[in-house]
């Protein structure tokens, strides 16, 4: 028999449900950033430095130390690459380095613009 406060009943969620096993702990741990990151919709135009073009995309996770982008382009891990975020009020540029590629969305690690030779 169950002893009553450990009955489960539909639709209540107890706290300890919600515990992550060691595994799951030690992978989201493995995971963390530095940076708070934010979920976004934000157009972007980005610049490959060679060869010198542009292409359109979105932004759709932002932090202070960088970006994931979504990018109908092939980019290269480890490449320099401008970016314009396109926003109501205006258009920021920052610079930042090719650091994750899955398909076409890329992790890009922002870097100070007078890095870049």
């Amino acid at each position: 028999m169950i002893p009553h406060d450990k009955t489960p009943q539909p639709g209540v969620v107890k706290e300890s449900m919600l515990a992550p096993s060691a595994e799951i702990a030690t992978s989201i741990q493995r995971e963390r950033r530095r940076d708070e990151r934010v979920n976004t919709e934000i157009r972007v135009r980005v610049r490959r430095l060679e060869p010198k073009s542009w292409h359109s995309g979105l932004c759709v996770s932002l932090s202070a130390g960088g970006m994931a982008l979504q990018v109908g382009q092939n980019l290269n891990v480890g490449e320099i690459v401008e970016i314009e975020l396109q926003g109501s009020d205006g258009v920021t540029r920052t610079c930042g380095r090719v650091v994750h590629r899955s398909l076409y969305r890329y992790g890009i690690a922002l870097i100070a613009e007078n890095t870049i030779k």
